[in-house]
């Protein structure tokens, strides 16, 4: 069951735990108290309850003695979902206290009483304020942690479903007054579903019929001016009628006057023909031929043709000014356009405009194209929208010309006509050039239909991608005012040698046409020409290059900086701005990857230098080994970072973190060591005996939370430890020194104090680390308390035979026999030695100091799939850097927030594909 908590100026947060259904709300508290850590920070213990909210603002206390998950299984009943929350008890309020204002103020004289209509309205107030932080506390709840796919099943999801049809169905029925079901025929629209059956009253028309007809059948219903309604009539000797019905006409009245025994009445919905008849079209006999007779004359419907123009709107510059090169354009479709910075309108099939910036809301504005006219509605009261420098709160009709400004930063023009020439809705289009050359180019690109238009500075390239044909490509390039058609490439093609084998193949430009048609290729792989970009960069020169590292990297001291993976983000900011700076002055592309690999080579030098100057720091030494996990998962997964690094730096950075890894875990042993001892006294009580050695882990697991470490390295750390635990338990068990412990009273004592390390790793998600790696000293334990019920897996028959023959009885017990110890030793060689041998482990008695596993770097779990927006340590850092000179923060407006968004997935060839065009739409550009 998923859970919420909220302490005292808080976040809302959340988790899930198993939770069976005769556990009651007092036991589910412990267990959410102890998940959350809800009491670490106060000084006391405080009570918590347990609350169960709804949407509606509903919200109930559960008693102690109520169980959870009932009262979950039973929501059902009443069609509804619900949350838990955990909150803390609010204190009593003493009335004999005076207030804090009082005693600083000296008013301690005493004060009156309340008259009985003060206290009524003072219980009054009271009341309000409790109703209404209920409803903040929903509000909060169902806004701040909003729904995802991970949570509570229906337990019942038939039942409800059920439910929910048979009330849409009542309240449908209410609505209608007169009405009933009537089935209406597609065969024309699906050869697998024939009919389909629509809850209808006596007024609705058949143009409704067919939009909700068209609807079921999963069709746009805005396509209804393609379609019609007939009507059918089959009369006893099977001759059928039939007749296209007006839009005005009610079919189900149609159904109650002429449907009797003896006339059969249908409806069908069908493609519209070329010329439409009112009155009867002709009937068909029995044998299915069309019978002779005379027939009314033929009489067209009167309709309306549809609009052969679209309006649509022209970026221009957030000053007003035109752009000195191309523009993106966006064509208004029928019906309604959401604007805002929502990512599902990114999503194939969705009309929507998606903008991004600080000041954009998910949902900013609505754009209506209906009855020749374009209107434009803000969502929200607050959304950020003028037209020609007026601010707009309602609707408002757009007209020729009109500047739209959204969110600020987005600047549009509006033209009413022209946008039916433009068929690239969500790719960037051309302006159309100056000189004529340049103006053919233009032509033939808006006919093609590009599927994507990736612009660098104008003076510099233009270059277009179109889809040829089945798997096949081909690259258009303006440069300057030269134009050429290279030939086509396949997908695969796509990667770096692919590319570069196509652009020497181009020939008949100029160098300097090549060089650039290079950087439109590297473009045309990587997303830097996406809409979104990270929040910032750091804009630094090269002659300050060095220093910039050095106050980075080597002149930084961890405790300082609030923001712990400061470096690793300074350090991508760096990278990024290198690469838009290198393409943006029209340098090659080898000259920025050669720039780039420069740039990461210093840095993987600078690291290796403080790492080893810090080696026996832990808390130095968990701070770059967590930034360089971060910095290397940056590299790896920014596409342009990654096309245009070279694998040294990557293997450099892969290395100073296990460098790291492998320091800290020395130093963290050591630490270790010292808290040991304690666990081997016997006369110390177990919990006692135990504090020192989880004291120890306990700052270990704090330092690595403090300094954002990766839950994967976590994970591997805490094996070590766990390992080193192990190996010092049992080495000293079949030492000299711990033979004399090895009986029954010992073991039951060691596994009662391991007990407590297996539960301080259950509390901190480490459960399968701590079982796997102390499974030699429990079964040791294990062993030394006779218990042979279990199996042993991991001793082997060295270690089984030295614990046996080291056993001493108790007084009470009798020696153990032959017989068992042999036997016991056989299983173990027949078990557990033929296992080892087969992994090549050597055979030995004591356990290796050190785990001998490889060191894995993670692929995922990485701070970008959480941190938004700029950190406030991260932007202090910067700003410092940027008083001492070394560069300054550009903070880029029009971004999300997100620092994902030029990671892998993003590329051009993984774009969804328009409509197919052939080749020989495409020949004539090669003339330019």
């Amino acid at each position: 069951m998923r859970f919420y908590f909220q302490d005292s100026g808080q976040k809302m947060a959340t988790k899930c735990i198993r939770v069976s259904s005769t556990a009651t709300t007092r036991a589910v508290i412990e267990a959410l108290i102890e998940k959350f850590h809800a009491d670490l920070r106060l000084l006391s213990t405080p009570s918590y309850s347990l609350w169960e909210v709804h949407e509606n603002g509903e919200k109930r206390k559960l008693l102690a003695d109520e169980k959870p998950l009932l009262v979950q299984l039973n929501w059902h009943k009443d069609d509804r979902e619900g949350r838990f929350l955990l909150q803390m008890d609010k204190a009593d309020q003493q009335p004999n206290m005076l207030p804090v204002e009082a005693i600083e103020n000296g008013t301690t004289s005493m004060r009156r009483k309340l008259s009985k209509r003060e206290s009524k309205k003072l219980e009054k107030q009271q009341k309000m304020n409790q109703i209404r932080e209920a409803e903040d506390v929903t509000k909060l709840l169902y806004s701040a942690v909003p729904n995802t796919n991970f949570t509570r099943t229906i337990s019942n999801p038939e039942i409800v479903m059920k439910k929910r049809r048979e009330r849409k169905l009542e309240q449908k029925l209410k609505d209608l007054g007169e009405g009933g079901s009537l089935k209406i025929y597609g065969e024309e629209l699906s050869e697998t579903k024939p009919y389909v059956t629509l809850l209808l009253s006596l007024r609705d028309r058949a143009d409704k019929v067919v939009r909700e007809t068209l609807e079921k059948y999963g069709l746009d219903r805005h396509c209804s001016d393609e379609f019609c309604l007939v009507q059918l009539c089959t009369n006893e000797q099977g001759d059928i009628f039939e007749r296209i019905l007006d839009k005005d006409d009610c079919p189900l009245l149609i159904l109650a006057q002429e449907g009797n025994e003896s006339n059969c009445v249908t409806f069908h919905v069908r493609r519209k023909p070329s010329t439409l008849s009112r009155s009867i079209v002709g009937f068909t006999g029995a044998a299915g031929r069309i019978a002779d007779g005379p027939r009314p004359p033929a009489q067209p419907e009167q309709h309306n043709n549809k609009l052969d123009t679209l309006p649509y709107l022209l970026e221009i510059n957030p000053d007003g000014s035109e752009p000195a090169g191309a523009s993106r354009i966006f064509v208004i479709r029928p019906n309604v356009t959401e604007v805002g910075s929502d990512r599902t309108f990114t999503k194939p099939g969705v009309q929507a405009l998606c903008l991004y910036g600080p000041h954009v809301h998910p949902r900013h504005c609505v754009i209506a194209f209906m009855d020749g006219l374009t209107t434009l509605t803000p969502c929200d009261a607050t959304a950020e929208i003028t037209v020609d420098d007026v601010s707009i709160t309602e609707t408002t009709i757009l007209k020729q010309n009109n500047l739209i400004r959204i969110g600020g930063i987005h600047l549009f023009r509006f033209y009413e006509t022209g946008g039916e020439n433009m068929n690239s809705v969500h790719a960037e289009a051309f302006m159309k050039p100056n000189n004529p050359q340049q103006n053919k180019f233009y032509s033939h690109f808006t006919k093609a239909n590009p599927l994507r238009c990736l612009i660098m500075t104008p003076k510099i390239i233009r270059c277009a991608l179109f889809k040829a044909a089945k798997g096949k490509y081909c690259v258009c390039v303006c440069a300057g005012d030269e134009m050429k058609l290279w030939t086509l490439f396949s997908a695969a093609d796509s990667n770096s040698n692919g590319m570069e084998r196509i652009l020497h193949a181009a020939g008949g430009m100029s160098p300097r046409a090549q060089e650039l048609a290079t950087n439109a290729k590297f473009l045309a792989r990587t997303s830097s020409n996406l809409e979104d970009v990270i929040p910032a960069l750091f804009e630094f020169s090269n002659n300050v290059e060095d220093d910039l590292l050095k106050a980075i990297i080597c002149e930084l001291i961890p405790s300082n900086v609030s923001f712990k993976l400061t470096p690793a983000y300074m350090l991508y900011m760096c990278c990024r701005y290198r690469i838009v700076r290198h393409l943006d002055v029209g340098r090659s592309w080898n000259a920025c990857s050669s720039s780039l690999n420069c740039f990461l080579t210093k840095t993987s030098r600078m690291i290796n230098e403080t790492v080893q100057a810090h080696c026996q720091d832990a808390g130095a030494l968990a701070f770059w080994m967590s930034n360089l996990a971060e910095a290397l998962n940056f590299l790896k997964l920014d596409v342009d970072l990654a096309a245009c690094s070279s694998p040294e730096p990557q293997g450099s950075m892969a290395d100073l973190i296990q460098k790291a890894f492998d320091h800290l875990t020395v130093c963290l042993k050591q630490d270790l060591h010292t808290a040991m001892p304690p666990i081997l006294d016997p006369q110390a009580l177990d919990q006692a005996a135990t504090e020192p050695c989880l004291h120890v882990l306990n700052c270990v697991m704090n330092l690595l939370r403090v300094n954002r470490v990766n839950a994967a390295l976590t994970i591997q750390l805490f094996s070590q430890l766990f390992h080193y635990i192990n190996m010092y338990l049992f080495n000293w068990l079949i030492s000299s020194e711990g033979s004399v412990y090895c009986c029954r009273r010992w073991g039951i004592k060691l596994r009662s104090r391991l007990s407590y390390v297996l539960a301080w790793a259950e509390k901190q998600g480490l459960e399968l680390a701590a079982e796997c790696r102390l499974v030699r000293i429990l079964e040791a334990s294990q062993l030394l308390q006779l218990d042979f019920k279990r199996g042993f897996t991991k001793l082997n028959s060295l270690q089984t035979a030295s614990l046996l023959e080291r056993y001493i009885p108790e007084a009470d017990e009798p020696p153990l026999d032959r017989e068992t110890v042999t036997a016991l030793i056989q299983f173990a060689e027949r078990e557990v030695d033929r296992c080892q041998s087969y992994e090549h482990v050597p055979l030995q008695l004591e356990e290796e100091i050190d785990l001998l596993l490889p060191f894995l770097i993670p692929d995922d779990g990485y701070s970008p799939e959480m941190v938004r927006g700029i950190p406030a340590g991260l932007q202090d850092f910067a700003n410092s850097l940027a008083q001492r000179g070394f560069g300054q923060l550009l903070i880029q407006p029009t971004s999300s927030g997100s620092w994902a968004v030029h990671f892998s997935g993003d590329s051009l060839f993984d774009i969804p594909l328009g409509r197919e065009l052939i080749v020989d739409q495409l020949s004539s550009v090669i003339c330019c």
